[in-house]
């Protein structure tokens, strides 16, 4: 016999992370924002990274398991993790 509905810890941890999962989504919808709102302020010019800046970058990205999603913007102008870190060679 199946049973059809959840028992209470199964239902505690499924609301839990679908909780989780809804703040870290508003959160990356925040930081995509403060990306656009900062580079309407520098306009065209080109951002320079230091050693250490694209250090950081390339170890951040190389955690990422798959293309970012640039239909919607996201690193659209920042170059890819593998360029990133050719160039900091």
């Amino acid at each position: 016999m199946m049973r059809c509905g959840l028992d209470p810890f199964t239902f505690l941890i499924v609301s839990i992370s679908g909780w989780m999962n809804q703040h870290q989504h508003q959160v990356i919808e925040y930081l995509v924002e403060e990306n656009r709102v900062l580079r309407e302020q520098i306009g065209n010019r080109r951002i320079r990274f230091t050693d250490n800046q694209r250090r950081r970058l390339v170890a951040k990205a190389k955690k990422l398991t798959g293309p970012p999603d640039v239909s919607k913007g996201f690193l659209n102008s920042c170059p890819p993790p593998a360029t990133m870190a050719a160039e900091f060679r």
